[in-house]
């Protein structure tokens, strides 16, 4: 299992919060990133092989978002691109009182799934289509909780390589 580790720095906003919240404490959010093979072979289980990557296998990353600051956090956004070589298993993202959204566009917007694009039929009317799983750039979570200093949430999502 591989783990990554990002740091981000949470500012409160004092034209939402005032002064009064920094006496309160100051959030700050940290993520733990574990990646792990959903279909590995008997060697690779046993730690007899090295973990080897191949079209068709599927990836669960697991996200552990935790507050490590001294104030609350209000309603997070949690944002994880998806990986190069991959696209994502549609359904696998989930995350205990958040709201999960999907970006085809690199991050710039967000949509539920699943997320839709907009293409000129052959008559030139602009048309909706629902995008496919390989044109999905990002998973965010929303929140709909705080995090209070030392909570940590859960979150997941499945990838499939290509």
């Amino acid at each position: 299992m591989k783990l990554r580790k990002l740091t981000v720095l949470v500012l409160l906003v004092a034209l939402v919060f005032g002064t009064a919240a920094f006496a309160q404490g100051s959030p700050k959010l940290e993520l733990r990133i574990a990646e792990k093979k959903m279909n590995m072979s008997q060697a690779e289980r046993m730690g007899t092989e090295a973990i080897a990557y191949r079209p068709g296998d599927v990836i669960k990353y697991t996200v552990w978002a935790q507050n490590i600051g001294t104030g609350t956090m209000t309603e997070p956004v949690i944002t994880d691109p998806i990986p190069a070589g991959t696209s994502y298993k549609p359904n696998s993202a989930k995350g205990k009182h958040a709201d999960v959204s999907f970006s085809i566009d690199g991050g710039r917007t967000y949509q539920a799934w699943p997320p839709k694009y907009e293409i000129k039929d052959k008559n030139g009317k602009m048309v909706k289509k629902a995008a496919s799983p390989d044109m999905v750039t990002h998973v965010q979570w929303e929140l709909k909780k705080s995090l209070t200093p030392k909570e940590s949430k859960q979150l997941e999502f499945e990838v499939t390589v290509k």
